[in-house]
């Protein structure tokens, strides 16, 4: 009869030929025979984990360790069986215990940081991917899933490093070159729009199936001003199995908006195909809120945009604005890392809780038990929304608005906020959601402290008329080209100034400039300038005497800021919630005359104003004041309009037949 250390010899040389079942089977025999070899244990759970069950290899190493305790092996197996088995919170000891027995091992500290990765305790993740680099600085999957903690908590910068070191020693790594990319669409620096679109070039170039390259490659040419290219790229990323599929469908929907050729109809049609393939079906339990129509009404904002973003900007008034004795408020803020205009709105009187580390599931119970009445979505269909919870239905009402472009498409978005001009009548079938028109306006502007005064207007100062545009340049396509084209050949002398932070990146500059001299336009007279702090970014109003407002996305923030520093802004409004941005602000603010009836009233209204630059510098000096005065600045007004959305919306609730105070 055979020894039992010849039977284990023969199971090892089956199981180092790949006979994975004999070798298995040989080791069972021996166990049968003897239970608490640590070796036999050590290789049936070797086997346990190679063939997907790792429930299995968790006891044949936990009877190991019994035997041998003080095995740094064992004890890092046992953590990723317990891991890869969904007990990560029992893993971390054993992970502890391996580094413990091995302080020298790399990939002991490394096994560690990922496993704190998992239970997002990010900071000491960070310190044992620290320490794994420091006994192996050449630790590429280290470098990599530091920056990946780093950017979690919001420090892009020393991401970008981590990445930058993955890739000097593997320079082809498309997961590098794409989060490379990714970290960098996240900076605004004067070259960092160039260099995430030469990484994430390289990215889908690398590995052309990596369909998170291709989204993020698709937000890259949405800012470069590439709209048809973006939806191509993330349509790509779709096709190909994205893993986070509901955000790039959701940048897709963002992208049509740019698209000429793209309606309301088109606009509900993708957003509803967006519910159908993402929403999870709503929770059966019945919401138990007190249904006393009369009571504070606690309203939940959620949003990844509480900071110096559009979506931030616009909040500020309502923050600053809530009667107390009427709402509760609550912000769900789903993003790691703030700035001065987070800690501004975090001082107002809101109760603020952080999401950005929650899933669907663990956000719709916290705001079950924070007893929202009305859940409010600010994002849409924008970078960092929370779509997906919402169709969960936490909230007895659940409404969408304020920094939004369409419809959200979800089922259990029960509102969605507009205005008479934004959504005028005949339009409430292209929305899937009920539509409340806001008396006065859709939004408010806040005006910042750091504003400049308004400075007289180039031309008035003896200079040429200078037109310009400071809007994202994927509202700038070639029809918009061809009609400012137009302009500027009607006005001699005259120039045009745009400032975007993709002018950093010469392809864009020289499509541009190609694109204005294909319509007659002199390059000479095409100024192309790039971004800029926002205090800066203001004062540089005082370098154009007309804005011109793109189509058919027109401007929102961009639009209310030119108005604020004296510049006329000529708008053309369609058929779209986001092409009716600008009428909505012109016609509530007081200037009406500058809004088109079709695009060769457009032309006709900025080149009437560029003739008389007296004139144009008269009207500029009383425009700060004239919007001081109208509704689109009255922060108190406007809280009181949505608040009585709210309350109306609240009390439909409450009368509603089985509901009790």
């Amino acid at each position: 009869m055979d020894s039992l250390e010849t039977k284990f010899n023969r199971a090892v040389d089956h199981f180092q030929q790949g006979r994975v079942e004999q070798a298995e089977a040989a080791l069972l025999e021996i166990q049968r025979a003897s239970p608490d070899i640590p070796e036999v244990l050590h290789l049936l759970a070797v086997i346990a984990l190679q063939t997907g069950h790792p429930d299995r290899a968790v006891p044949h190493l936990e009877k190991a360790i019994s035997t041998v305790n003080d095995s740094a092996e064992l004890y890092g197996l046992l953590g990723n069986a317990l891991k890869r088995h969904g007990r990560p919170e029992d893993a971390l000891p054993a992970f502890e215990k391996s580094v413990a027995l091995q302080p020298g091992n790399a990939e002991a500290h490394y096994d560690l940081g990922n496993i704190l990765r998992a239970l997002q305790h990010e900071e000491e993740a960070i310190t044992s991917y620290r320490k794994a680099i420091s006994l192996r600085p050449d630790y590429g999957d280290a470098h990599y899933n530091l920056g990946l903690a780093f950017k979690r908590t919001g420090r892009i910068d020393a991401a970008i490093k981590q990445y930058e070191a993955v890739l000097t020693l593997k320079p082809d790594d498309a997961e590098a070159l794409n989060n490379l990319g990714s970290a960098y669409l996240e900076l605004s620096g004067d070259d960092t729009l160039a260099k995430a679109l030469e990484a994430l070039e390289h990215a889908v170039e690398a590995a052309p199936g990596l369909a998170i390259a291709h989204a993020n490659l698709g937000k890259a040419y949405v800012l470069t001003g590439r709209a048809e290219e973006a939806v191509a790229e993330t349509r790509k990323a779709l096709e190909l199995g994205i893993d986070r599929p509901p955000g790039a469908h959701s940048n897709l929907i963002f992208s049509l908006c740019y698209l000429p050729r793209v309606g309301n109809a088109e606009l509900l049609a993708e957003a509803k195909r967006w519910n159908q393939a993402y929403a999870y079906e709503p929770d059966p339990m019945p919401h138990t809120n007190t249904a006393d129509p009369l009571r504070p009404i606690r309203v939940g904002y959620v949003s990844a945009d509480f900071k110096r973003h559009p979506g931030g900007y616009f909040f500020l008034p309502i923050a600053h604005n809530h009667d107390p004795d009427a709402v509760e408020a609550f912000c769900y803020f789903n993003s790691p890392a703030g700035d001065d205009l987070t800690a501004e709105i975090q001082a107002q009187r809101v109760t603020w809780r952080n999401i950005s580390a929650m899933d669907d599931h663990a956000v719709a119970d916290l705001v079950r038990r924070d007893e929202i009445d009305i859940l409010v979505d600010l994002s849409g269909h924008s970078s960092g929304n929370r779509l997906p919870m919402f169709s969960l239905k936490p909230a007895p009402i659940q409404v969408t608005g304020v920094s939004i472009f369409c419809t959200s498409g979800v089922a259990a978005m029960d509102i969605i906020i507009g205005d008479r001009f934004e959504t005028p009548d005949g339009v409430d079938a292209d929305y899937s959601e009920r539509l409340i028109r806001l008396a006065d306006g859709v939004l408010c502007y806040q005006p910042p402290d750091y504003a400049p005064p308004v400075a007289p207007r180039p031309a008035s100062r003896g200079g040429p008329v200078t037109f310009g545009s400071f809007n994202n340049l994927a509202k700038i396509n070639p029809s918009v080209v061809m009609h400012w084209a137009r302009i500027l050949n009607q006005v001699a002398g005259s120039r045009l100034l745009l400032r975007n932070a993709a002018f950093s990146h010469e392809q864009t500059r020289e499509r541009y400039l190609s694109d204005f001299e294909a319509q007659g336009v002199d390059r000479s007279l095409i100024l192309l300038e790039g971004g800029a702090p926002h205090p800066q970014f203001l004062g540089y109003y005082g370098e154009i005497d007309i804005a011109l407002d793109p189509f058919p996305y027109s401007g929102g923030l961009t639009t209310l800021e030119a108005l604020w520093m004296g510049v006329p802004v000529i708008t053309l409004p369609g058929e779209t919630y986001p092409s009716r941005h600008s009428y909505s602000h012109l016609s509530v603010a007081g200037f009406g005359e500058w809004i088109a009836e079709n695009a060769d009233d457009y032309v006709k209204i900025a080149t009437r104003l560029a003739m008389d630059p007296d004139a144009l510098g008269a009207v500029s000096s009383g425009m700060r004041d004239k919007m001081a005065a109208s509704p689109v600045c009255d922060g108190v007004r406007y809280t009181r309009n949505l608040e009585t959305l709210y309350r109306d919306a609240w009390r439909d609730w409450c009368a509603q037949p089985g509901k009790s105070a």
